[in-house]
């Protein structure tokens, strides 16, 4: 099976110019196991340190309550050595990215059956601290039915 059926591929931004802070789309988690974001900042100085916090909610674009989630960062900037090794796990509901973390790829990860009942809904957000910068993001969700082709999880 091509990993392609096995995951579904959510591109929730790329190059996203998060001064004053974004919040990228919706995601139905109720047709899947987890969601991993991958996170990849510029090399652009932050002026100040943006906060990464995903929200679950009942509804589309709700953002009812942060989730607690699991991260790692990698040990260096993106096109460095290193930049591939990724340190060891932590738990945060609001991750201050800083200015050691610019140009590192930074991990997220959300089990479905940790979510509130009810609430089937994840969306990521990086606050208004976010002055200046940018990042790319890509969801990668686990199906709970993989398939040759895997229905939408927006709207």
């Amino acid at each position: 099976m091509r990993l392609s059926e096995q995951f579904k591929f959510v591109p929730v931004g790329a190059s996203i110019d998060i001064s004053g802070g974004i919040t990228g789309d919706s995601i139905n988690m109720e047709g899947y196991h987890s969601c991993t974001f991958v996170i990849m900042g510029t090399t652009t100085n932050w002026t100040a340190s943006p906060d990464i916090i995903v929200y679950e909610a009942a509804s589309d674009g709700g953002t009812t309550a942060a989730v607690t989630f699991t991260y790692r960062q990698a040990d260096a900037a993106i096109g460095s050595a290193s930049c591939d090794v990724l340190g060891a796990a932590a738990t945060s509901a609001e991750l201050d990215l800083g200015a050691d973390n610019e140009g590192v790829m930074t991990i997220i990860e959300i089990q479905a059956n940790e979510m509130t009942d009810g609430y089937n809904w994840l969306t990521l957000s990086v606050d208004a601290d976010a002055s200046a910068g940018g990042m790319t993001i890509l969801a990668i969700l686990e199906p709970r039915y993989p398939q040759n082709i895997i229905a939408t999880a927006l709207t």
